[in-house]
């Protein structure tokens, strides 16, 4: 990973990221290989020999939005590769679950959903909403989980009521 990071800040000489500074350094690392990079996410992955941390910071539409979890490695060992997809999966929860929280304002509501969803696609939310929650129990089951500031409210069994903005 370290050495990925070496050849970015290489071709970035201490300047900003852009598009054509990650394609360049990822084109110098695997020829042929494409990437997709968004502005609108970052994320940092640290390792030590006793921890692995991962933070993910989402930026849309004027909001931000972030996720933090540090998993303890000093007595089970994390693949990075495991590390990112937990991360991945909390994302996903949280979308998920802002969007059935969406999908369950009644039409008239303030900050009613400004789409229709069928009762098919919504019950296929809800049912991959379960299945993440079946994997983040797991995962942290398996691993020694610390999550900054706190575990995400998305991980209750049902859904937190959606914010009126």
């Amino acid at each position: 990973m370290g050495e990925r990071i070496d050849a970015i800040e290489k071709v970035a000489r201490g300047g900003e990221l852009s598009d054509a500074i990650v394609r360049e350094a990822v084109d110098r690392m695997t020829p042929g290989r494409s990437v997709r990079h968004e502005t609108q996410t970052a994320v940092v992955l640290t390792e030590s020999k006793d921890n692995a941390k991962c933070a993910v910071l989402e930026r849309n539409a004027g909001s931000k939005r972030s996720v933090s979890l540090t998993v303890m490695t000093d007595k089970t060992p994390i693949l990075t590769m495991t590390l990112l997809f937990a991360v991945a999966d909390v994302i996903e929860l949280t979308n998920l679950t802002d969007f059935i929280n969406r999908a369950n304002r009644p039409p008239g509501a303030k900050s009613a959903p400004a789409f229709d969803i069928s009762p098919a696609q919504l019950l296929t939310a809800v049912n991959r909403r379960k299945n993440l929650l079946e994997v983040m129990r797991g995962f942290e089951k398996a691993y020694v989980v610390r999550y900054r500031p706190d575990r995400p409210k998305c991980f209750e069994i049902t859904p937190p009521p959606a914010s009126r903005r």
